[in-house]
């Protein structure tokens, strides 16, 4: 039976979480959900560029660029991946005012991957089990946008991920579990994000398994309180950490690979 609804942000590093997810849990899908909100809105995304540094949006450029090229190819794609399972495929610049969704619903548990739309009460609600997301810090800390991105310029030797389960509140909710991963000297942010995207999609799909075979733990509340502000979009602060870090962002061999090999 249909039960799950999986909510992504169709990007090259959304695709390596939900991958693993998707082809463990095809038949319990009821619908792949891709937010529109930015990608879908030129002048949106405009509005986010204005408020990054200008190495940061020629990042996010760049990773956009592949992301795209992949798709035209049919290679490393959310909605391509979806499609071959069977699953529909529906766009939305705000899931929770989408009536399509609420006449699928009642879901058992939903599974948001880099989605950039908060989800309100009325929406969550419609989740019987909630809905688990994976967060690139070690959360409470490090609360917003790309944390990881600011733990890596900010010199970090280990980075973490923590899956939850979304509240009303800003990465709030209580825990599943959390997981590290240490910074190689010579990777870059792309390379290591990959890496921390794979293994967090591979600890999701084994958490929705636990929820249907009946042996999932409550997640943990959040004990600790956050000890530094909530992050925006990485601007010029975040150039002069990534520069006296002596770290990159991307690298031309983390491009040919992500185009040409699998």
């Amino acid at each position: 039976e249909m039960t799950m609804l999986v909510l992504v942000n169709n990007s090259h590093f959304a695709f390596r979480i939900v991958e693993p997810v998707i082809k463990a849990h095809a038949k319990k899908i009821k619908a792949v959900v891709i937010s529109s909100r930015i990608r879908g809105n030129a002048s949106s995304a405009l509005k986010v560029l204005r408020k990054c540094s200008r190495r940061y949006a020629a990042y996010r450029i760049l990773v956009d660029i592949i992301t795209r090229t992949n798709g035209l190819r049919g290679k490393d794609g959310v909605v391509a991946l979806a499609r071959d399972q069977g699953i529909p495929v529906w766009t939305s610049p705000n899931v929770n005012q989408n009536l399509g969704i609420r006449e699928i619903s009642p879901f058992e548990i939903g599974v948001a991957i880099n989605f950039d739309q908060l989800l309100r009460r009325e929406f969550l609600d419609l989740f019987s089990a909630g809905v688990v997301n994976l967060h690139a810090s070690r959360l409470p800390h490090d609360k917003g946008i790309s944390p990881f991105l600011w733990s890596f310029a900010r010199g970090d030797s280990t980075i973490w991920a923590t899956l939850y389960r979304i509240d009303e509140g800003l990465d709030s909710g209580p825990i599943y579990e959390q997981f590290n991963f240490e910074v190689d000297t010579d990777c870059s942010a792309f390379s290591l994000y990959e890496r921390i995207c794979r293994q967090g999609g591979e600890r999701l799909a084994q958490i929705v398994e636990r929820y249907y075979c009946g042996v999932l733990a409550d997640p943990c509340p959040v004990l600790s309180e956050e000890v530094n502000p909530p992050h925006s979009w990485p601007d010029d602060r975040f150039d002069a950490m990534l520069r006296n870090s002596g770290r990159r962002l991307i690298s031309c061999s983390d491009v040919w690979r992500s185009l040409f090999s699998r």
